[in-house]
């Protein structure tokens, strides 16, 4: 029917709006990743919480492909994990 297939390419349509949103979440995510990747001690240590031991947690670790990853790391819990976000997401 009619209101079946309207319906249906709402459902379509919103669809490809959430995909192109999580889309444009995972590039700026991939973007905020490298810039991670490119810090030295230096860069870490300067942010509030991320002591030396932490931070070459961090660098031994590198390079990584999500955030999730650098929350696995021996120091970074949800704070750190949070303000590494923040720092490297400018």
């Amino acid at each position: 029917t009619k209101a079946t297939t309207e319906l249906s390419q709402e459902v379509k349509t919103k669809a490809k709006a959430a995909a192109s949103k999580k889309t444009k979440a995972k590039s700026a995510s991939t973007k905020n990743i490298a810039a991670l990747n490119n810090a030295e001690l230096a860069d870490l240590m300067a942010i509030k919480g991320v002591s030396q031991t932490v931070a070459t947690n961090i660098l031994q670790a590198k390079p990584y492909q999500s955030w999730q990853e650098v929350g696995q790391i021996k120091g970074v819990g949800g704070k750190v994990l949070q303000k590494l976000q923040e720092a490297f997401s400018a």
